[in-house]
């Protein structure tokens, strides 16, 4: 009779995994345990009471949804079949796709094509990472998306930003495709839109506020391997029937990334600098470099005749 694995999707972020053995389930805690950037400076790991690893797969099992492409084929291989508990809410995901001109006639925006590749892949993922470079415009990606997931799913949507100054900057470009948001953050409070904007670290505070919202998106996305970021997005943003990110670049530290790609997921899109310029989006770099040589023989001898102990224990070439 063949063994049987049963995947337990709890939400839209966190999956159980049931029915393995300790052997197996120690498999995969150390398959998804990564040497956590600069491990090797900090007092637990010094005293020896850690190993300098960031577990993203629990000894009981428990795991994200965005790790089962590399987990599937593990369990095939060890011999088991696989039954999946799907205990989320079931949801018909049906926002459109765009074009260039889809918010020209109401708006007056026209959308970069790079922009519309970002917004129709996330939406075709339900979610995952674009990444795009400084100066894509991504506050009007964000702006799109939430006009299309208010439009088409009635969806209340939030932007977690990295700093206080990006919140009305953030909230203002979002507005000018129509939708009503309001900003949390300092003694600005106002929930009384269906669309906010707010820092993670104004959120901490009150994180049931992201509870109310069934579309998240996290501005400059490699902030969420934040544990704090992280740890409320798995808790409160784990029932939003839409979550990506939205950042210029992907931490290159693998454990860095990969809690990353727990939260949000992989990257479906990405837009670089040089595609930018190419598109005649940004402005095409040049570059000149200037080499300065400059002659301190002068000043040399004056230190020398004021300093003659200390000039005399150095030598200048």
């Amino acid at each position: 009779m063949p063994k049987t694995a049963v995947i337990k999707i709890l939400d839209e972020i966190n999956v159980a995994i049931i029915g393995l053995n300790v052997k197996e389930y120690e498999h995969f805690y150390n398959k998804f345990g990564f040497y956590d950037n600069g491990y090797l400076f900090k007092p637990q790991y010094k005293l020896g009471r850690w190993d300098g690893k960031i577990r993203l797969f629990s000894k009981a099992g428990k795991t994200s949804i965005h790790f089962m492409a590399e987990i599937l084929p593990d369990l095939k291989a060890m011999g088991y079949a696989v039954k999946v508990r799907d205990n989320r809410n079931p949801i018909t995901f049906e926002v459109p796709l765009i074009d260039n001109e889809s918010f020209l006639d109401e708006y007056g925006v026209t959308l970069g094509d790079h922009q519309v590749r970002a917004i129709n892949s996330l939406v075709d993922n339900r979610g995952g990472i674009a990444v795009a470079a400084t100066g894509a415009g991504k506050s009007y990606i964000i702006g799109a998306l939430f006009n299309l997931l208010h439009t088409h799913m009635k969806s209340k949507c939030l932007v977690i930003v990295p700093s206080t100054d990006l919140v009305t900057q953030t909230a203002a470009e979002i507005e000018i495709f129509g939708n009503k948001v309001g900003m949390f953050y300092g003694a600005k409070k106002n929930l009384t839109q269906p669309h906010l904007v707010s820092t993670w670290q104004s959120l901490q505070n009150s994180p049931e506020i992201m509870s109310m919202f069934n579309a998240v998106i996290v501005d400059e996305a490699h902030g969420a391997k934040s544990n704090v970021l992280k740890s409320m997005l798995m808790e409160y943003a784990n029932n939003a029937s839409f979550i990506a990110g939205v950042t210029g670049t992907l931490p290159k530290h693998e454990a860095d990334l990969m809690q990353v790609k727990y939260v949000l997921g992989d990257p479906v899109v990405s837009v670089l600098g040089k595609a930018l310029m190419d598109l005649g989006w940004l402005a095409k770099l040049k570059m000149r470099c200037i080499t300065l040589q400059e002659d301190f023989t002068e000043a040399w001898n004056t230190w020398k005749e004021a300093c003659p102990e200390e000039a005399a224990k150095m030598t200048y070439k």
